[in-house]
């Protein structure tokens, strides 16, 4: 017995050093095995992109990104040491994949892709607006071995949209009385400016008049503002629509009428609007002042302080996303609407800037604030109204930046003086530059930032069919 156990010993030794020299042990890994190795780097994931703009070279970019790989190989092991990636791209004028990457053993996770095939995409959007470049990345680990493709990402190819900003700390400045306050004619200087460098005009009247297609001295503009906040908020501020009308009242050589001239909100005008600097007035020579809910000034013969009845408050009925909506009577009146946000964040939206600031020429706007806002906000402004989207009738957005609420809003107190006024026609591109305003001053104080999955999605959604209102790229035209 004794000896049938030595032998036992002997064979399982024999047979465990046979094993370890061809070096499979039982319960060996990779790293014991001898040879090359052959498995490949898992595929990556996480591919995603943004479109930018980089001034100084006035090139566009398509800006990917993908997560780090964690290292495992194709069967799931964690044993890589290290990893590169390879990126391929196909473009539009392109069939296939190019078979050789546009750019090879990456070690960062990011790529700008600004290549002339990039900048040809945006010079070619004109001709062809349905335009997608396509982009996959591969792994190569430390000896060579390249991983699967990671899922297609598609990037359609969007213009981009200019939005003409000017700011000048001089906006607010100390009167003769010691206090601050926003300087007038700094206001009207900054508007002005920023109007004709956007129509492309050198002359104040020729800037406005150009807004306005069939103009005469009976057009009827209405300007939609913000005063929401009340008083100690952020609310479009009086100098800002005193530099609106300046402007407006030098088309027709000097000779357009300041009463076509209909300053308006939905607020309570002995509370919200008066808090902000507005009293309702209906008076020949100056321009008028209404709220959507109490008097509409389009009757002269009523008087301002008198409460209208509903019938004459409200006019056409539509539905808005699901939402039974009756439109100011102000709204079906104008011939042309000025769009007069003011920047802050919203606790139901994200942020309210162009397009949410149309809530304020319905009856019902708190029946549209459900799932943050979306659809409702672009159903809204894309709304037919008595045979002309609502959207075309708006021909200019004046933003008013020279407050802005970054955190507590749509009603908190100021959190910035930022002395700046910004003016454009497209409301996407207007509300994204809102958002990346507010955004990149919510990150400067750890506050967490609106995402488009979520807070503010309606600025992303309004992008897209069934809306189209504009694009979410922007170039920013800064104004002297």
């Amino acid at each position: 017995m004794e000896q049938k156990n030595i032998n036992r010993r002997k064979f399982l030794i024999r047979s465990l050093q046979s094993a370890a020299g061809i070096g499979v042990i039982a319960g060996c890994d990779k790293r014991s095995i001898i040879g090359p190795d052959v498995r490949s780097p898992s595929a990556p994931n996480g591919l995603s992109q943004k479109l930018s703009f980089i001034a100084d070279k006035t090139a566009y970019s398509i800006d990917l990104s993908w997560n780090a790989h964690d290292l495992t190989d194709n069967t799931g092991a964690k044993s890589e040491t290290s990893v590169t990636y390879n990126l391929y791209r196909k473009t539009d004028l392109e069939t296939v994949f190019d078979t050789n990457p546009i750019a090879s053993n990456l070690q960062s996770t990011t790529y700008s892709d600004n290549s002339p095939e990039v900048q040809s995409a945006f010079l070619r959007l004109a001709d062809n607006p349905n335009i997608v470049f396509q982009y996959k990345i591969s792994a190569v680990d430390a000896s060579g071995n390249e991983s699967d493709f990671s899922v297609v990402l598609s990037v359609p190819i969007k213009p981009f949209v200019d939005v003409f900003v000017v700011t000048n700390a001089q906006v607010y400045a100390k009167n003769p009385d010691g206090k601050m306050a926003f300087q007038p004619e700094v206001a009207k200087s900054m508007l002005n400016s920023a109007v004709m460098e956007m129509t492309n005009q050198n002359a104040i009247p020729a800037a406005w008049e150009s807004l306005f297609p069939s103009l005469t001295v009976d057009t009827l503009i209405g300007i939609k503002i913000n005063t929401l906040a009340g008083l100690g908020g952020v609310n479009t501020q009086p100098v800002v629509v005193d530099a609106i009308v300046f402007g407006l009242t030098q088309m027709l050589g000097g000779t357009f009428p300041a009463y076509n001239i209909i300053v308006f909100d939905d607020r309570n005008p002995s509370d919200q609007m008066k808090a902000a600097g507005y009293i309702l007035r209906n008076v020949q020579g100056s321009y008028r002042i209404a709220s959507t809910s109490f008097n509409t000034t389009l009757d002269s013969s009523v008087p301002v302080a008198t409460k209208q009845n509903d019938s004459d408050l409200w006019g056409t009925t539509l539905n808005v996303a699901g939402v039974s909506q009756q439109f100011s009577k102000i709204i079906d009146t104008v011939d042309y609407l000025i769009n007069v946000p003011v920047l802050k964040d919203h606790i139901q939206a994200g942020i309210t800037f162009s397009m949410k600031n149309l809530y304020g020429i319905v009856n019902y706007p708190q029946g549209m604030h459900d799932s943050m806002c979306c659809p409702f906000i672009p159903a809204l402004y894309n709304t037919l109204l008595n045979g002309i989207k609502i959207k075309d009738k708006i021909r200019l957005i004046v933003g008013d930046a020279l407050l802005a609420c970054f955190t507590g809003g749509p009603t908190g107190a100021p959190s910035k003086y930022l002395n700046t006024i910004i003016v454009g026609t497209d409301p996407v591109a207007m509300d994204k530059w809102a958002l990346d305003t507010i955004n990149a001053n919510r990150n400067a104080k750890a506050q967490i930032a609106f995402g488009p999955d979520k807070d503010a999605r309606h600025v992303f959604i309004a992008s897209l069919p069934p809306y189209s209102l504009g694009s979410t790229n922007y170039k920013v035209r800064e104004v002297l």
